[in-house]
């Protein structure tokens, strides 16, 4: 069964950030204005890490991983999570797009069930 949680990014506009987990492996979709714009999936290797960054943001503390082969990660910054991505498509570049605190607390309910 696939769960599912999305989030409104503090920046960038118009944007949503919905993470999904099949099994053990997280998928991080971003979208704006309805377009995918990226997505990235975590196998439970790198979900582990992922976890931890999640559970640093919502204590205020710093941390962050990286899953090289994607090219993505996550970090908090004093409890600001900030997911990077590449972008898809002809001239998209680094995204780094950053959640608001309630994100990380929804993000830190939502690992946990």
């Amino acid at each position: 069964m696939t769960q599912h949680l999305t989030v409104t990014p503090v920046a960038p506009a118009n944007a949503q950030l919905d993470v999904a987990l099949y099994g053990g492996t997280y998928r991080v979709t971003g979208t704006v204005a309805g377009t995918q714009v990226f997505w990235f999936d975590l196998s439970p290797t790198y979900a582990a890490p992922f976890d931890q960054v999640v559970e640093a943001a919502v204590r205020g503390e710093d941390a962050s991983m990286t899953a090289k082969v994607w090219r993505a990660g996550l970090s908090s910054a004093a409890g600001v999570l900030t997911v990077h991505a590449e972008g898809q498509g002809e001239g998209a570049g680094r995204m780094d797009w950053t959640l608001g605190p309630e994100a990380a607390v929804a993000l830190k309910g939502w690992i946990k069930r």
